[in-house]
């Protein structure tokens, strides 16, 4: 009996092993697959940007099987990204609005610059020709733990001051209906241990005496009224601000370069110079 166990427990170990293997084998051929399916969708697509109105044979390269190639045609296809006309292949509109994020030399999708926006939020102080700004601390990644002013990235379709009054109201509560005033432009590079970490095109709004009672917290941080000396001793202060208060402060419209330096993910130090002002 002792015997039979021992041949049973074997047989069993050994079927588990050759499922893990076929298991194995079988992620790695889906790898393989995915891996194709991308890059012969991405040929695809650089064909048809330079060449539309393709025939089937100007767009497969013989690299594998027609009936596959075929396959990823019908995939685009039904995915409402390319069609097909008398024969001949080219991008719907829906595969031209996607092929915005293309490179044309690769068929790939590139990560672009985020488009964002810096609220500047501030209101009369009781100091005679002074302000108070909104102060934010930031509860999430990147940057958690960092101050400066709200920031907030633009939805797909808005307009620059429709979505700053949007942000403004949902991040502060405060109403800023027809305040809004584009202030600067920065184009900032976030460098971290040498690397690009972060690209960001910048739109600075400056809000005068918004309407509403400002909310202290939320999820995206904390907001309160402060001084510009109360802002500029701040420990862990992005370090653009103080040249974005000296830029709302001059009352003179710039356009900017920005390298934003850090070493593992703390700020270090900053290089900016006025491309326009």
């Amino acid at each position: 009996m002792k015997k039979t166990t021992k041949s049973n427990d074997s047989g069993a170990k050994e079927e588990i092993k050759t499922h893990k293997v076929n298991e194995s084998k079988t992620s790695a051929a889906n790898i393989n697959d995915e891996k194709t399916q991308l890059t012969e969708i991405n040929k695809i697509f650089k064909t048809l940007m330079h060449f539309p109105a393709s025939t089937f044979s100007d767009l497969w390269d013989k690299s594998i099987e027609s009936n596959k190639f075929n396959y990823y045609l019908k995939k685009l296809e039904t995915d409402g990204l390319i069609e097909k006309k008398n024969g001949k292949y080219s991008l719907t509109v829906k595969g031209k609005s996607a092929s915005t994020t293309v490179s044309g030399e690769t068929g790939k999708e590139e990560k672009r610059p985020a488009v964002t926006l810096l609220l500047v939020i501030r209101r009369k102080a009781k100091k005679a020709n002074t302000h108070d700004y909104v102060l934010y601390k930031r509860f999430k990644e990147p940057y958690y733990g960092h101050c400066g002013f709200p920031g907030a990235k633009m939805k797909r379709g808005e307009e620059i001051l429709e979505s700053a009054e949007r942000e403004l109201m949902e991040e502060t509560g405060l109403n800023g209906k027809g305040i809004g005033k584009i202030v600067c432009i920065q184009n900032g590079h976030v460098i971290n241990d040498g690397e690009l970490f972060h690209h960001m095109l910048q739109f600075v709004i400056l809000f005068d005496d918004p309407k509403g009672e400002l909310v202290k917290e939320n999820r995206e941080g904390t907001y309160e009224w402060a001084t510009k000396d109360e802002i500029l001793r701040q420990e862990d202060l992005f370090p653009d601000i103080p040249g974005v208060i000296e830029e709302v402060e001059s009352g003179k419209f710039g356009v900017k370069e920005i390298k934003f330096l850090q070493k593992n993910q703390r700020f270090v130090g900053i290089e900016s110079r006025h491309v326009h002002k």
